[in-house]
């Protein structure tokens, strides 16, 4: 009988809400009938692997309605990055949903002094949200403002919502940083989170827990510095000596108990510049000198931030002890990271949310999956997985593939001469067409630039880092018949219909054994670099076909992909596996 009426409210939500010209697509309604029916049955984590063409979004929002007006229960979305955001945003307007929707501080500006809100008037004056959310008592301390401040506005109706939208980023502080640390639940635990894009959670996680010891004097604090000489404020003697110090020590450490020693000695240095903050605070609010110290107002913020990093990894180090961790050294700072990842995604997200759905389009293998997130433990009823079937036609759609040019570290030397013998005839053959060439690193990029013949090079458009990213891919969609080359181009685009007919993957996305982190999870979680390195090929060869009647072909040429097949072929995709086809 539930399922029946679940049924009925699905319908009549959407036709409410969506229009009357609604059409559920294939296995959406049967996916929102065993999403919602989880919720109210106490279902605490459901895992969906939810294929392009799916509807994940739509789905999101009907499980989410219908909670709302049939059951009064709220929910959260949440999603990996500010354009899946707006897509949301747009979806929200487009429907005439109400529902609230929230960003980091920074991404808002401040109508009065032009900066972020993080260091507009209210955040150095040190206003209580709850007065500013309040317009009555924002304008009995002078603060008009609030009535046409973006931030607020978005605040009070993300609050008041019983379905907001927010950035895991977002959540994770709310839900962490203000509930624990301030003792304030703003945004309390809800009835239903709902996960897009979940399978980057656990890299979220990662980057926003990991304290960083900068090998050089970061400018953050050069910044304090300069604001305390100006105003004879005592900070750390030869700072610069310090700080080169700690990163010297903590380049060479060794055992978890000497990066612990150095993690605290760089914590002391930032609850120096942390004090400094507030008392650039306590003075700009005193001279309302909003403009001449916004630069010092950033830096302490950062300072903050920073030491905030420091604090929850040695509560983090209390609770699961020294063993969680393991540091990678780069030319720039030292990432300190918990190996003990699951663990890491259980203690800030999983025990801090109700009931949830991790949704995506590559989730992956299960069971990794599980592991990975720190779901180990889950009863049976506590967790239940839902795989969705693509719908769409890949007939004109091959996944070609060589086993012959390895390109592992001992092999690429030898191999690299015959793929980019490859990848001219390939170009050659979508002479007409636009493509994508998937090079796994920079040093690719390079040896493509060396190597290919002229005519082929004038196709192509490369770049060298994020900023040069959009303006490239901004010139190739532009274009009628070029070809964008690059290291980061496996997830996040969609180049739908002629936008791209054509891919090629010249090295298979294996994450780094030169990263400490990696390689300590490769040992401690059984199958996760293998379930790592399907789940990215994946994400790449879904950049391709983006609805039903689109098309384009793939071309992976690392040879290492015969040891995926030979040993992995359970973890790709029943989709992936049926387009495959020996290429020669």
């Amino acid at each position: 009988m539930q399922i029946d009426e679940i049924e009925k409210q699905c319908n009549e939500w959407a036709t409410e809400n969506l229009g009357a010209d609604f059409k559920f697509r294939k296995h959406q309604l049967e996916s929102c009938i065993i999403i919602i029916s989880n919720v109210l049955n106490n279902c605490k984590t459901q895992v969906m692997n939810a294929p392009t063409g799916s509807g994940k979004s739509i789905t999101a929002m009907i499980c989410a309605g219908v909670l709302n007006k049939y059951y009064d229960k709220k929910s959260y979305i949440l999603v990996s990055d500010l354009s899946l955001y707006e897509q949301y945003v747009a979806d929200f307007v487009r429907y005439g949903l109400k529902w609230g929707h929230l960003k980091g501080k920074d991404n808002y500006t401040c109508a009065c002094t032009g900066s972020s809100v993080n260091t507009g008037m209210c955040s150095v004056n040190m206003i209580p949200m709850s007065k500013l959310c309040n317009d009555e008592e924002a304008k009995s301390i002078g603060y008009r403002c609030v009535s046409h401040c973006q931030f607020i506005q978005d605040r009070k109706r993300a609050i008041s919502s019983p379905v907001t939208l927010m950035t895991y980023q977002l959540y994770l502080i709310q839900r962490n940083y203000v509930a624990d640390m301030m003792g304030e639940e703003i945004f309390p635990e809800r009835d239903f989170v709902i996960c897009d894009e979940a399978h980057k959670l656990n890299d979220i996680v990662q980057q926003q827990y990991a304290p960083k010891i900068p090998h050089t004097l970061p400018t953050f604090i050069k910044s304090l510095e300069e604001y305390a000489t100006k105003n004879k404020i005592s900070t750390v003697p030869n700072i610069e000596a310090v700080m080169s110090d700690i990163a010297a020590e903590t380049i060479i450490a060794e055992k978890p108990s000497d990066i612990v020693k150095q993690m605290q000695k760089y914590e002391k240095v930032l609850s120096v510049y942390v004090d400094l903050n507030e008392k650039i605070r306590k003075k700009t609010k005193a001279t309302q000198s909003f403009s001449a110290n916004k630069k010092y107002l950033n830096s302490g913020n950062l300072a903050r931030e920073a030491h905030c990093k420091f604090d929850d990894m040695s509560k983090l180090i209390e609770k699961l002890g020294e063993k969680v961790l393991v540091k990678t050294s780069n030319e720039n700072e030292t990432i300190i990271n918990c190996t003990y990842e699951g663990d890491l995604v259980k203690n800030y997200f999983h025990d801090k949310s109700g009931c949830e759905l991790m949704m995506s389009a590559t989730m992956g293998n299960f069971d990794v999956y599980k592991t990975m997130s720190g779901l180990t433990d889950a009863k049976k009823e506590d967790y239940q997985t839902i795989n969705i079937p693509s719908t769409f036609d890949f007939s004109k759609s091959p996944i070609y593939y060589s086993t012959i040019n390895q390109m592992s570290y001992s092999q690429k030397n030898a191999s690299l001469p015959k793929i980019i013998k490859q990848i001219e005839e390939i170009c050659e053959k979508h002479k007409d067409e636009k493509g994508i060439i998937q090079t796994g690193n920079y040093e690719n990029v390079q040896q493509l630039k060396a190597k290919l013949p002229v005519n082929i090079l004038k196709r192509m458009i490369f770049y060298t880092s994020s900023k040069e990213k959009d303006f490239a891919i901004e010139m190739y969609l532009k274009s009628t018949n070029k070809i964008l080359c690059g290291p980061t181009l496996l997830e996040g685009l969609n180049f739908d219909g002629d936008k791209c007919r054509f891919a090629i993957c010249m090295k298979l996305p294996y994450a780094s054994l030169a990263d400490n982190l990696v390689k300590a999870k490769k040992e401690l979680y059984k199958d996760w670099y293998s379930a790592d390195v399907v789940a990215k090929l994946e994400q790449g060869i879904g950049r391709l076909v983006r609805y039903n009647g689109d098309y384009g072909v793939m071309y992976i040429l690392d040879g290492c992909i015969a040891n995926v097949i030979k040993w992995n072929s359970a973890l790709l995709s029943n989709t992936t596996r049926s387009r495959l086809v020996k290429y020669s």
